[in-house]
């Protein structure tokens, strides 16, 4: 999807130069990313795949395995997987966010895919009328609060497929557009 269409769809008015000055930033990560992923070791993987967070986001000692929630470990979700993480790392940086967080839409459950900052649930129900990345997937328009921000991840037809979460004392959010196009064309199949 186009920064414009995005935009407008997400409900952001925001300066689509902005958008675009934003993504060409997230297109040299994403080179870096990939030239990053060719070594990658199953060891490096298990960082990305296991998580000490449970799916209620309160420390139960079970770790959670996106592994098996996203149907496995294949070297397509493992690229997606390590694409993401590079764009999370760096828009994190960049924003020096308290947290970013990614979430994909599979089966009525948001599935938190990477991320940066304090605990974060691993899974988030779509019907869960308290938790505000429920509300912004089922609403599928951006909200910007202060210093809290959650953007839509839309595919090209304008469907939801995600969210992403983010906190910082200044949002960017030319940034977070950029973030949730790109992030779209990297998500896990």
């Amino acid at each position: 999807m186009d920064a414009r269409s995005y935009l407008s769809q997400a409900g952001l008015t925001l300066d689509v130069n902005q958008v675009h000055e934003a993504q060409q930033s997230l297109w040299t990560v994403l080179e870096e990313a990939k030239k990053r992923s060719l070594p990658a070791t199953p060891s490096s993987l298990d960082r990305l795949y296991i998580s000490a967070t449970p799916t209620t986001g309160v420390r139960s000692g079970q770790p959670f395995d996106l592994g098996r929630a996203l149907g496995g470990r294949t070297t397509q979700t493992s690229f997606a997987l390590l694409t993401l993480d590079a764009l999370v790392d760096a828009v994190h940086q960049a924003l020096a966010s308290s947290w970013l967080r990614i979430y994909q839409l599979r089966s009525g459950v948001l599935l938190r895919l990477t991320y940066r900052g304090g605990l974060a649930r691993a899974q988030v129900p779509l019907h869960d009328e308290t938790d505000p990345v429920a509300r912004v997937a089922r609403a599928g328009r951006a909200v910007l609060s202060g210093a809290e921000g959650w953007v839509p991840l839309l595919d090209e037809t304008g469907a939801l497929v995600g969210v992403i979460e983010a906190s910082a004392s200044e949002l960017a959010p030319a940034l977070l557009a950029a973030l949730a196009i790109e992030a779209v064309n990297n998500l896990p199949p």
